[in-house]
C-alpha cells in the first residue's frame, strides 16, 4: 500500500514538472510571436532620418522597430566611420542590421551584404537613378540601394566680400560661373593678400573628393575615356592645381592639410575665411560642432 502511494505521488510530481516545462515552452513561443523585431540601422543620423524612422516605427508599432546608431560627422570623419563599420561587421555580432556607406564603399562591404534583388524587382529599380544604382551591384548582384545624394559646394561669406573693393562684382560672378583660374586670381581682383579658401585636405577620402572635382571639371568624361589611369596630362594638371592652392598661389593655408570636414568648417569661421568647400549639410554639421 505504501509503495502504491509513493508511486502515485511520484507520478503526480512528474506530471507537475511536465506541465511547468510545457507552460514555459508555450509561453516562450507566445512571447516570440509577440516580440517586436528590432532593426539596428547605422548611419550619420540627420533630422530627416529621425523623422522617417519615427514615422516607420509608428506605422509598424508592436511589430518592427528601427533603432538608429548614430555616427555624427562631428565625432567621426568618413574614414573613421568606415573602419568602425568594418570592425563591427567582422565581429559577426548582432549589433548592425542595416548600414549606410558612401557610394565608393559598396564593393568593400558587399561580402557582409544580403543580395537585395528579391526585395527590389526590376520595376522597383526602374524608379531609381541609373547612375546612382550602378555602384550598388557586386558580381552581378544588387547589394545596396541609393538612399541620398550629396555634392560638393563652394560656400562664400557675402558679408566679408561686400567689405572688399569689387566684392559686389565678385558675388555676381560667383552666382553665374567662375573658373579655377579666375578664382585664384581673386587675390588681385580683391587686392586681398591673405589666404581666403579652406578645403579639407587631411590624408583621407575628403581630399580625394576635392581632387576628383578638379579632374572632372577639366575633363567631365575622364573615366569613360581613360578608365582608372591617372598618368595623364589632365590628371597631373588637376593634382598640380590642388597642390598649388597651398604652395604656389597661397590662397589656402598649409593648415588645411590637417583638416577634415567639420574642423575645416570651424577653422574657416573662426579665422574669417571668405570661401569654404563643403557639403549641403555644412550648416547642420557646423551647428553640431559647437
Amino acid at each position: 500500500m505504501i509503495y502504491k502511494v509513493k508511486q502515485i505521488w511520484g507520478f503526480i510530481f512528474l506530471l507537475l514538472i511536465s506541465i511547468i516545462y510545457l507552460g514555459i515552452f508555450l509561453f516562450g513561443i507566445a512571447a516570440k510571436k509577440n516580440a517586436v523585431t528590432e532593426i539596428y540601422f547605422a548611419d550619420r543620423i540627420t533630422a530627416a532620418h529621425k523623422i522617417l524612422i519615427e514615422k516607420y516605427n509608428k506605422l509598424n508599432e508592436g511589430k518592427i522597430k528601427v533603432v538608429p546608431i548614430d555616427f555624427p560627422n562631428n565625432d567621426f570623419n568618413s574614414n573613421e566611420r568606415k573602419e568602425l563599420l568594418a570592425r563591427s561587421l567582422r565581429g559577426r555580432g548582432d549589433g548592425i542590421d542595416l548600414f549606410a556607406v558612401d557610394i565608393i564603399w559598396v564593393q568593400r562591404f558587399a561580402k557582409w551584404c544580403e543580395p537585395l534583388d528579391k526585395y527590389f524587382p526590376i520595376q522597383e529599380r526602374s524608379k531609381l537613378l541609373d547612375y546612382a544604382l550602378e555602384s550598388c551591384y557586386f558580381n552581378g548582384e544588387l547589394v545596396a540601394v541609393p538612399l541620398n545624394q550629396v555634392q560638393g559646394i563652394m560656400y562664400y561669406r557675402e558679408d566679408l566680400l561686400k567689405q572688399l573693393k569689387g566684392g559686389d562684382k565678385v558675388i555676381e560672378k560667383l552666382e553665374n560661373n567662375i573658373t579655377w583660374e579666375e578664382f585664384i586670381n581673386l587675390k588681385q581682383t580683391l587686392n586681398y593678400n591673405k589666404p581666403y579658401y579652406v578645403f579639407p585636405a587631411a590624408d583621407y577620402e575628403g581630399l580625394i573628393c576635392s581632387y576628383m572635382e578638379l579632374l572632372m571639371s577639366l575633363e567631365p568624361n575622364y573615366f569613360e575615356i581613360h578608365g582608372f589611369n591617372l598618368n595623364t596630362p589632365t590628371a597631373e594638371k588637376s593634382l598640380s592645381l590642388l597642390v598649388d592652392l597651398v604652395n604656389k598661389n597661397a590662397i589656402s593655408p598649409e593648415h588645411v592639410t590637417t583638416l577634415t570636414e567639420v574642423p575645416s568648417y570651424k577653422y574657416s569661421i573662426e579665422n574669417d575665411f571668405i570661401f569654404i568647400r563643403g557639403w549641403q549639410s555644412y550648416d547642420k554639421d557646423f551647428l553640431h560642432s559647437e
